[in-house]
């Protein structure tokens, strides 16, 4: 079934929000707030994170950083965000989005994913790295440990004490213990775009084709992970299904709330993946004028931007009939 949306608010920002806090965070104590940051292309001195609203899109709150945020953290009380940057932490005012603090010695650089034991510790990773961090930002200290795959996909709490984290370059899941420092891998798989884990302990994941960096006399060429458009389900009972799919769909995949479904895309596309039926359900098209950005379920809502405005001119889209 192709669905419809509409639009419900314009507005422009003065930077662009491509690249940074990668996907946008939905608040999950206040159902019409939600997230962004400055990205690629801004000037340090004027790079801020702001606090937009869903039927308005208008700004409830911003912070000036000057870097942007690359994720971040909701304390399980509600008052507070962890917000990671290239080098730094800053520990914000989830009302006001004021510094409370700002952790500077001991970070790692570049974290692009984040989880807490909600008490006193971050773990931290960046996505082609080759060690996990915990940083306890109550007594200043740090515990790093070589992982024993490279990259990362995801983090997920599993335990106080223990983390699940899926290095997608190698395609191994493992399990870190920061009491013990210790690394267990648990399974491997192929090398993945993006994954997901649903509450029973399933996986899925988008596979891909990772291509090494390159090297030779007067250049080089970056590493790289191509999409490859099938999707891996493994479950908990061992079994594993692959489905080859003729959809061109490359952002990190999503798990529906139910958990019975996938939602895949791509700039101008989103398309529902039915994990009972195996079958695409719902399809969404985005103009040529716009880019997608990232779909909230609960809210019903597609962020875009207009595709001429180097994403600054956001467009807020409700869809209809989901």
């Amino acid at each position: 079934m192709s669905l419809k949306t509409n639009i419900l608010w314009k507005t422009e920002l003065k930077n662009g929000v491509f690249g940074k806090l990668t996907p946008p965070l939905a608040d999950p104590f206040n159902p019409d707030h939600f997230y962004i940051s400055d990205g690629w292309g801004s000037m340090f001195a004027s790079i801020r994170s702001h606090k937009l609203s869903f039927t308005t899109g208008k700004e409830i709150a911003n912070v000036l950083i000057r870097n942007s945020v690359r994720c971040m953290y909701f304390t399980t009380d509600g008052q507070y965000i962890f917000a990671i940057t290239d080098n730094k932490i800053y520990q914000l005012s989830r009302e006001t989005l004021e510094i409370v603090k700002k952790y500077e010695k001991g970070i790692p650089k570049y974290s692009d994913y984040v989880t807490s034991n909600d008490q006193d510790t971050l773990i931290l990773m960046n996505h082609a790295g080759l060690t996990i961090t915990a940083y306890n930002y109550i007594q200043g200290t740090v515990k790093k440990k070589k992982t024993k795959g490279e990259g990362c996909g995801l983090i997920e709490r599993e335990s106080v004490h223990t983390y699940l984290f899926a290095s997608n370059i190698d395609g191994i899941i493992q399990r870190y213990d920061i009491a013990k420092n210790k690394i267990e891998p648990l399974f491997k798989t192929d090398s993945f775009h993006s994954v997901c884990r649903d509450s029973k302990g399933n996986w899925f994941f988008h596979l891909g084709k990772y291509t090494p960096p390159k090297t030779y006399a007067n250049y080089g060429t970056g590493a790289k992970m191509d999409p490859l458009y099938i999707i891996r389900v493994l479950k908990t009972d061992g079994s594993q299904k692959d489905y080859q799919l003729d959809i061109p769909f490359d952002n990190p995949i999503q798990l529906s709330a139910d958990e019975q479904s996938l939602f895949l895309s791509n700039a101008h596309n989103i398309w529902q993946f039915s994990l009972q039926e195996e079958r695409i359900t719902n399809t969404i098209v985005i103009s040529e004028e716009e880019k997608f950005i990232h779909f909230f379920e609960k809210q019903q809502f597609l962020l875009c931007a207009e595709a001429d405005s180097d994403y600054k001119k956001l467009v807020g889209r409700r869809i209809l009939g989901l």
